[in-house]
């Protein structure tokens, strides 16, 4: 069982908060749920595996600080030891627990395209009924003959129509964009059975807890955080530029992560991130005018000063 207290009447930024997790009780941080929402279910493993109640709730705190500062999806550059450890676990984690989780999805849906882009999945994926609803379908596959006149060969590509659904469906792109809009003709659409609309919804609730899906950021991933897809860099291999962004999480942000780019939530992890080096930098306008002021003086001081220019 899972149980989340809000403990106090202090400030967003310093609210107490108790999670219980198969009857052991952990006090953290309201920012600790916010850069870990799948906190809970984090712990619930690390209690699994006999890691010990305090250890656990640190683990947990660290993982949340370095999703905060941008490091978590670039475990190579963690040096201190115990966060190196408490990421490793984290990760480790999320690959068996997603595996385990989708795996159901894959069995009842069994289509290449689901295959490949299940981890693009968001929670705005999946559409529910509603009047007038269309969704792309192809009429005419495409095809390939040859032109006896010129003796090449000719491909007739599909045709693609929209029809009317009165069913849930899921819509898979093809590519992994940071997000989805309906009707979208770069997604395949799949018109969902009940019993397939009651695995999604068993693989959301192990995911997220629950099965209500409006109480879910529309652009969070659909079965919660897939696995790092790409494996460390070689030596040499490194990209050719170093993107640093201020952001909240977005649809922008896990773009960016996706291209290696380090994505910090706070003016310090920013300026932190800036000490290291940049060859891109990327603000966003939706920050308070106070955080958008220090970002601007932090840029100003490293590379204004040494330019002599602000």
């Amino acid at each position: 069982m899972l149980l989340i207290l809000v403990m106090g009447r202090r400030p967003a930024s310093d609210v107490a908060v108790v999670i219980r997790v198969d009857g052991v009780s952990f006090r953290v941080a309201a920012s600790t749920l916010k850069y870990l929402p799948d906190a809970a279910l984090f712990l619930r493993h690390l209690l699994g595996r006999g890691v010990s109640a305090a250890v656990a709730g640190e683990y947990a705190r660290v993982v949340a600080k370095l999703v905060r500062e941008g490091l978590s999806t670039d475990p190579t550059r963690v040096t201190r030891l115990n966060e190196r450890t408490a990421i490793k676990a984290y990760w480790s984690w999320v690959d068996t627990a997603y595996d385990a989780r989708v795996q159901p999805v894959l069995h009842a849906i069994t289509d290449d395209h689901v295959r490949k882009g299940i981890k693009w999945l968001r929670v705005h994926s999946l559409v529910g009924p509603a009047a007038g609803k269309k969704i792309p379908r192809i009429v005419r596959m495409a095809q390939l003959h040859l032109d006896g006149g010129t003796r090449t060969a000719v491909m007739t590509p599909a045709e693609v129509a929209w029809v009317e659904t009165a069913a849930t469906t899921l819509h898979v792109p093809t590519t992994p964009v940071p997000a989805h809009q309906d009707p979208c003709a770069n997604c395949v659409a799949f018109e969902l059975d009940a019993m397939q609309v009651e695995t999604i919804a068993r693989a959301f609730e192990k995911a997220w807890g629950h099965r209500d899906i409006e109480r879910v950021p529309a652009d969070a991933y659909l079965f919660g955080t897939p696995p790092l897809e790409d494996a460390p860099p070689e030596r040499g291999s490194e990209p050719t530029g170093r993107i640093v962004a201020l952001l909240d999480s977005s649809p922008l942000a896990d773009a960016i992560t996706q291209l290696r780019g380090n994505v910090a939530r706070t003016t310090e992890a920013f300026r932190a991130r800036l000490d290291e080096g940049a060859d891109a930098v990327l603000v966003s306008r939706g920050a308070d005018a106070a955080r958008f002021e220090r970002a601007v003086q932090a840029l100003r001081e490293i590379y204004g000063s040494a330019k002599g220019q602000t």
